[in-house]
């Protein structure tokens, strides 16, 4: 990380400038150039990002009333959003789902009722905003009390060079003649305070030739992983931590 942080507040020189001599005196701060919206990586991010960036929250609440969600949207500075967009991700337990959407009010709140409660479906709320989402744990509704649901707007960024692969697995299953089945895990980190949106149209994996089918698990958030002829295209955003 400090070598990336060094390498991001190098001098900006033109691609045919010659090299500078080590002896060279340093160039003053103010006469760095910065791009635009560039990504902060400090040792405080990333340790918030270790711990884990609480971006949002969501916890049973007695004040709630039942199979209702009472849901909070607030801006980067922490003051309450009116105008926002939240959607509620309904995942039925026959695997069907649906989806509800509301609109928060002055006060930044948005309040959803009359939701089934029980263990045959779960819910996620959630925000969308410059191509990112934002959104809390799956949970179930308890049958006496609501949920209370906290969502944070963030700074995005689709600057690819801090996040990282932290973790990885392969397994491999001969099934038949000729044929292999490969499940490949991965973890990413994103050690900035800033959520990592994919480029439009998804960042292309390719896999082997002659792959015959790819498979993907399904998720409430916002992460897709979708098959094309050359292998998949990974969408979605990627938020501080892992």
């Amino acid at each position: 990380f400090q070598r990336a942080q060094e390498a991001r507040d190098a001098p900006r020189l033109p691609a045919d400038h010659p090299p500078i001599p080590s002896d060279h005196p340093p160039v003053p701060p103010a006469a760095k150039a910065r791009d635009a919206g560039e990504v902060e990586v400090s040792e405080e991010s990333v340790r918030e990002a270790l711990i884990g960036v609480e971006l949002a929250k969501a916890e049973p609440d007695d004040s709630v009333g039942a199979g209702e969600i009472l849901v909070l949207v607030l801006d980067e500075d922490g003051a309450p959003l009116p105008g926002m967009d939240v959607r509620l991700g309904v995942m039925v337990s026959d695997g069907s789902r649906r989806d509800e959407s509301a609109t928060t009010d002055e006060s930044g709140h948005a309040r959803f009722r009359e939701l089934p409660t029980g263990t045959n479906q779960a819910y996620r709320v959630s925000i969308g905003f410059d191509g990112a989402r934002v959104g809390a744990d799956p949970f179930r509704l308890e049958p006496d009390r609501g949920y209370k649901v906290l969502l944070r707007r963030a700074a995005t960024t689709r600057d690819a060079r801090y996040l990282l692969q932290a973790l990885a697995s392969t397994q491999i299953e001969f099934r038949q003649e000729g044929r292999v089945r490969i499940t490949q895990g991965a973890r990413l980190f994103n050690p900035t305070r800033s959520i990592y949106v994919f480029p439009e149209g998804g960042r292309e994996i390719r896999l082997p030739p002659g792959f015959i089918a790819f498979q993907s698990r399904a998720s409430m958030s916002d992460q897709r992983l979708i098959p094309n002829e050359l292998g998949f295209r990974v969408e979605g955003s990627v938020p501080p931590g892992y």
